[in-house]
C-alpha cells in the first residue's frame, strides 16, 4: 500500500533556524512570482523547481509550521499543506518546538 503524505515528514531533535535554508532555495533563483499562481493558473513549473531544490523539505516544515496561506511552499500548493496539517494532526504525528513538524528519517 502508498505511503502517506504525513509518512514523508521527519523525525529529528535538530533545529532548524527559522529560514536559515533560504539562502540555499532554488526559488531564490528565479521569478517569485512563478510560486504565487492567480486562483486558477498552474503551479506546476513551481513545483518542478521545489522538486530539484535541496532545501524543500525546510522549506515545507516552515510553510506548514506557520501556516503559510499563499503561494507553493516545499512543493507543495495551499492546500495541499492544509491537507497535510490536518491528517499530521488527525495522526498526532511529532512536532518541532516552532510547531513544525518532524520528518522520519529513511522514508521516502
Amino acid at each position: 500500500m502508498g505511503s502517506s503524505m504525513s509518512d514523508h515528514i521527519f523525525t529529528s531533535t535538530e533545529t532548524v533556524t527559522p529560514m536559515a535554508w533560504a539562502d540555499q532555495a532554488l526559488c531564490a533563483q528565479v521569478d517569485q512570482d512563478l510560486f504565487f499562481p492567480e486562483q486558477g493558473e498552474p503551479n506546476t513549473a513551481a513545483k518542478r523547481v521545489c522538486g530539484l531544490c535541496p532545501v524543500t523539505t525546510e522549506c515545507l516544515a516552515y510553510a506548514l509550521a506557520h501556516r503559510e496561506p499563499h503561494g507553493v511552499w516545499g512543493g507543495l500548493s495551499v492546500k495541499q499543506r492544509e491537507a497535510l496539517n490536518r491528517e499530521i494532526a488527525r495522526q498526532g504525528a511529532p512536532r518541532r518546538g516552532d510547531g513544525s513538524p518532524v520528518r522520519r528519517r529513511g522514508t521516502a
